[in-house]
Parts: C-alpha cells; sequence; structure tokens
C-alpha cells in the first residue's frame, strides 16, 4: 500500500478499541433529538404550505361566488337585483312593437293594452296657399280659331286644341268656360261626375278661373291662333306654388291666395322667439331651408297635393308651445302661407 492511500477517503475506523464503548451508536443518539427539532420544523412548513393553498382556493371560491351573485355588471344573476327574483316571465302577443318585464311582486295575469299615446308636436297646417289660375280680362266675342293651351295636370301634359268645329266663336264667356271644362276632362280622362278640375266665371266678372281642390295644374304654354283672342294665360301658370320663385315673382304672379306684400323689398317675421328677415330676390325654398335649421326649432313644409302649409315643433310634449307672427313693419308672409287666416288652429303638443 503506497502512502498516499493514508488520505484516502474509504478510511476504516475501528470504533471503541481503546474504551470498548460504541461511539458511533452514541452520537447518532445524542443527535437524534436535534433531529426530531429539525423535523418537526419541517412538518410545520409542510402544514403551512399547505394551509396556505387551502386559503387560495377558499378565496378563489369566494371571489367567484361574489362575482357571479353580487357584481352589479350581471343584473341576471346579482342577488342584490330585483329582476333575479323575478319568477314570472311575460309573452307579449307582438314582441316587435310591445314587451313587458315582470317585478318579484307579480303575480299570473294576462294585460291587454287597447290605446297607446304617443307624444306629440305643436304643429299647425295652413289652408290652401296657393291662387286660382286666372285669365285676363275678357270682353266681346272669343275668336279661338287656332288656339291651344298645353295643360299638365297631376303630372300628365296633353295639348287642348280650342276652337275646333263649331266652337271657334263663343259670345258668352260662360259657355266658353263649360267648353273649356268639358275639353280638359276629355283630354285627361277625368269622370264627368267627378270632375277634378274646374273652370268658372266669378259670378259678376269678365274673366276665366282654373282650379282644382285636389289636382295640381299648370298651363305650360298657351298659343293664340291668327287673329284670336288672348286669354291672358301666361307659361307656367299653376294652382300651386313654386318653391324655386323668387319672393318678388310670387308676389308680381299672385301666386298666393291671400295675396303676398314686401315691406321695402323685405319680409320679416318672428318664430319661437326667432327673428327672421329675407329679401325679394331670395327664393321661397332659401326661406325654408333657413328657417328649417334655425334656432327656432321648427320644420315648415309644403305638400303640393293638398297646397297647404305646416309649420311644426322638431320637439315633442305639452311644454313644447308654438308661436310665430308676422313683423308689423314687415310683410305678410305667415299669413300668405295660410298659417295666421282664419280656421288655421296651432295644435299644441302632447305628452306620451
Amino acid at each position: 500500500m503506497g502512502m498516499n492511500s493514508m488520505y484516502s477517503t474509504n478510511r476504516i475506523r475501528f470504533g471503541g478499541l481503546a474504551s470498548g464503548l460504541d461511539t458511533d451508536s452514541i452520537v447518532r443518539d445524542l443527535m437524534r433529538i436535534e433531529q426530531m427539532k429539525v423535523d418537526k420544523l419541517k412538518q410545520e412548513k409542510q402544514v403551512l404550505e399547505w394551509q396556505k393553498e387551502d386559503y387560495r382556493n377558499t378565496t378563489n371560491l369566494l371571489r367567484g361566488f361574489y362575482d357571479e351573485y353580487f357584481d352589479i355588471l350581471y343584473a341576471k344573476t346579482n342577488m342584490t337585483s330585483a329582476s333575479t327574483y323575478n319568477t314570472l316571465k311575460i309573452e307579449s302577443s307582438n314582441a316587435k312593437y310591445l314587451t313587458a318585464t315582470a317585478s318579484p311582486g307579480a303575480h299570473v295575469s294576462s294585460k291587454t293594452i287597447t290605446e297607446i299615446s304617443l307624444a306629440k308636436a305643436a304643429y299647425v297646417e295652413g289652408k290652401s296657399a296657393s291662387a286660382q289660375i286666372r285669365s285676363s280680362e275678357l270682353s266681346g266675342s272669343l275668336n279661338l280659331e287656332g288656339q291651344s293651351i298645353i295643360m299638365t295636370v297631376d303630372g300628365v301634359t296633353r295639348r287642348i286644341e280650342l276652337g275646333q268645329g263649331d266652337s271657334g266663336d263663343y259670345a258668352d264667356l260662360e259657355a266658353f268656360a263649360n267648353y273649356l271644362e268639358e275639353q280638359i276632362a276629355e283630354a285627361f280622362g277625368h269622370d264627368p261626375s267627378n270632375k277634378r278640375v274646374q273652370v268658372s266665371v266669378p259670378e259678376g266678372e269678365g274673366y276665366l278661373t282654373i282650379e282644382s281642390n285636389t289636382s295640381a295644374i299648370t298651363i305650360n304654354d298657351y298659343i293664340i291662333g291668327v287673329e284670336g283672342t288672348d286669354l291672358g294665360f301666361s307659361v307656367n301658370q299653376s294652382n300651386r306654388i313654386d318653391l324655386d320663385s323668387t319672393i318678388i315673382e310670387l308676389e308680381l304672379n299672385e301666386q298666393f291666395d291671400e295675396g303676398l306684400n314686401r315691406v321695402d323689398n323685405t319680409l320679416s317675421f318672428t318664430i319661437n322667439g326667432v327673428d327672421f328677415t329675407f329679401s325679394g330676390n331670395d327664393t321661397l325654398r332659401t326661406v325654408m331651408n333657413r328657417i328649417n335649421n334655425s334656432d327656432a326649432g321648427v320644420t315648415l313644409t309644403y305638400n303640393s297635393l293638398t297646397d297647404r302649409f305646416s309649420l311644426t315643433n322638431k320637439n315633442t310634449g305639452a311644454a313644447q308651445t308654438l308661436t310665430f307672427d308676422d313683423s308689423e313693419s314687415g310683410g305678410n308672409f305667415l299669413k300668405a302661407l295660410g298659417l295666421k287666416a282664419d280656421g288655421a288652429q296651432v295644435n299644441q303638443g302632447k305628452d306620451a
């Protein structure tokens, strides 16, 4: 055996040779008490780890329970919400228009909705605004040979020849009015028993009027024959208001039944406390658009079928009143529209 083997890790010990005692056992027994202390601490550490894991699991369970049953964001399962305790399910015969929810105190029953009142806005509808189609003053015999009128009734345009056959000469204006009315009815296929267009001579007057309560009429052109009688109709004369005409044109052509009067080439009026002023060069459409886009909170519209203007509040409810009036020195625009005429009542708003 070499010298280095004396320092080998595999040493041989002979315990108790000198004293006869087993020192290794003695040492192990002495250390067992200390090892028991270490083992006890390890056991306590493991128990703490188990407790910590249990606490974590319990906390997660409580958090999940809270989130599901006490979170206001989940109304269906939130135990603090009344809707959670609704035990009745409501079925509507037409859920497109009406649905309902049963409260916790509801009992089984059948309900029928018989009337639903929606909120309404205040509005006023004027009377028929347009003037009749009028001819110029006529006198004596009417020579209509070679004359014709091109008319449009409710979007259909026809040419009506006058003075055909034995109808070329009329000494009686009333007779000619009846003849023209028949020609119009024949051209547009109207029922004779239900005349949509009426031609008449106002009592004591010497001119013709063409009017209709239901139809829009426009004389597109009036052609006078050689040495014929000028009936005084003008191009584009109509029983309906042309929104693209200027204020001046509407006044000069007497388009409004009430007549339109400016003051110093301007029209002034007030709607819901908002003042408006327009010049004679503004078109009626410009006037309406400016009113509708203003702070007055109203909508002014014109229905060419009924020949009526309507002024309506944009907001509904009984508290939303509608007020309007022409300025004392600003013409009669609102009156000309028929909104201030007799019988044009303001229908105030209603709550739902």
